[in-house]
């Protein structure tokens, strides 16, 4: 638990100049996270955390440190020039 608290303690740090301290989103490393990290967090500003569960968040229903998130992987490609790109000289 200390280590958690000191590596989200020095990314907090390292980003003071580019985030709102107190309204600040967290993104599970690998979908990771535990009682102790969500209390942690939201002690800390966390206002929204996003885990790897593939869905749509509901935000009636979803806990805000916990909603799901889409991935670009989960949607077909709008496309097939993807295919030829690796093809190509260049």
């Amino acid at each position: 638990a200390q280590a958690m608290q000191q590596d989200i303690s020095k990314a907090l740090e390292l980003m003071a100049d580019f985030i709102d301290p107190k309204h600040w989103v967290m993104n599970y490393p690998y979908g990771n996270y535990s009682p102790e990290v969500l209390d942690f967090i939201q002690a800390h500003g966390a206002c929204l955390g996003l885990t790897t569960e593939p869905r749509a968040a509901s935000l009636g229903t979803d806990h805000p440190l916990l909603l799901p998130r889409l991935d670009c992987n989960d949607f077909p490609p709008k496309s097939g020039r993807y295919l030829e790109l690796g093809n190509e000289a260049g």
